[in-house]
């Protein structure tokens, strides 16, 4: 079976911060990514063809944050009763976002060289969201 991908995927552990029409600050963590789009772990089912808007920081040393809007692809839901992010949401930019490939290839780097804040099953859990002097949403893994 050949694999239709433009970009390559990545696996990369970090918070997404997902805002729904009517509902706002929902948490989550993507797995994986490419220039194209997001696998994301939530606690909340969305729907296939949701539009949301995504707030996210590949890496933690990265001075700005990426914002897009995205399509959700699919939805699906974990057996597993004491998952805390029992779905896994495909979602695909409108347009690719090329510096998403450069931030991944770091990402890959650090945890090819043994970075341990980059390490996969590294136990993330929560993500914690904090609003700094500036009024801006900070997030970060717990």
């Amino acid at each position: 079976m050949r694999d239709r991908r433009r970009y390559p995927r990545h696996e990369s552990w970090f918070p997404v911060q997902v805002d729904r029409w009517f509902n706002r600050g929902l948490m989550g963590c993507c797995v994986d990514g490419s220039a194209s789009g997001l696998l994301v772990r939530s606690p909340v089912q969305l729907s296939p063809g949701e539009r949301i808007k995504l707030t996210f920081k590949v890496l933690s040393t990265q001075s700005e944050w990426i914002r897009t809007e995205a399509e959700v692809v699919r939805a699906t839901r974990s057996e597993a009763t004491d998952d805390p992010w029992p779905v896994t949401i495909a979602l695909r930019f409108p347009e690719p976002i090329l510096k998403l490939e450069m931030l991944f290839q770091i990402a890959d780097d650090r945890r090819l060289k043994g970075d341990p804040r980059r390490r996969r099953g590294s136990g993330l859990r929560r993500i914690q969201r904090t609003v700094n002097e500036h009024g801006e949403v900070e997030l970060s893994v717990a």
